[in-house]
């Protein structure tokens, strides 16, 4: 029972914490829409992913403190599975976005926020719920996490690209959100996937560290908004000059 309850005092955490960051989150958005920026079908799907694991906090908590076993908690779990499942993904995409958009603003802005991110979303939505819910395949779900880690892996090799075409050490362009993504990615998401895989191998044998992963990957409701206001801030640095260049 302790452990049930320290992870329904990590749950009310993230709800607590990210409770007022995803409203600020919204506001910043609506503010970025304001002065002339773009939301893209990632960031909108990333705080769409955000809000569902809010939603479904509190049914979480309860079942772990009655510790009730029964469909309707499987299917809790199993949504809120998907949404993290579908944050990690839409995590990435955001901060390989502002990157992209930093590294090169001319090039990518229409394809990237235009055409690519409503058709990529909608076909990770699909993936990640098709696997789930009608598949089942614990190696197919393992497949598809470690798509994320090649995200990052090339948003690494932009943002390295970025920084060397920058003069000084501090306050690189793209800064902020490279390290929000990656501290994200390695802190919350990574031992999540560690663990995830040494089951497969191991035959899924039970761990405390598996409870505490899930619990700390809570905090995701408080890095990932702040990575999608990091990321509204960059693009729209990238803006005025093209509205210029169009307007001339």
């Amino acid at each position: 029972m302790a452990e049930e309850i320290w992870m329904s005092l990590f749950f009310s955490a993230g709800l607590c914490a990210g409770l007022p960051t995803i409203v600020w989150a919204l506001y910043r958005l609506r503010r970025h829409q304001e002065e002339g920026g773009t939301v893209s079908a990632f960031l909108v799907s990333l705080i769409v992913s955000n809000i569902l694991e809010l939603v479904l906090n509190p049914f979480l908590i309860t079942c772990f403190l009655q510790r009730s076993s029964c469909s309707t908690r499987d299917v809790l779990l199993l949504s809120f599975a998907e949404a993290r499942l579908c944050g990690l993904h839409f995590h990435q995409l955001v901060a390989l976005e502002g990157i992209l958009c930093l590294t090169y603003p001319h090039s990518s802005s229409h394809f990237f926020h235009v055409f690519l991110p409503p058709a990529l979303s909608l076909t990770v939505w699909i993936t990640v719920i098709s696997c789930n819910f009608f598949f089942i395949g614990h190696i197919i779900n393992l497949i598809i996490c470690l798509v994320s880690v090649i995200l990052a892996f090339i948003t690494s090799a932009l943002t390295s690209r970025l920084w060397s075409l920058s003069a000084g050490l501090l306050m690189q362009p793209g800064f902020k959100v490279f390290v929000t993504a990656m501290l994200t990615l390695i802190i919350l998401y990574i031992p999540c996937l560690v663990i995830y895989g040494m089951n497969l191998l191991y035959l899924r044998s039970e761990s405390s560290w598996d409870n505490g992963a899930v619990a700390v990957m809570s905090l995701r409701l408080v890095t990932e908004p702040v990575l999608c206001v990091l990321v509204c801030g960059e693009t729209l640095k990238c803006q005025p000059p093209q509205r210029q260049q169009g307007s001339s």
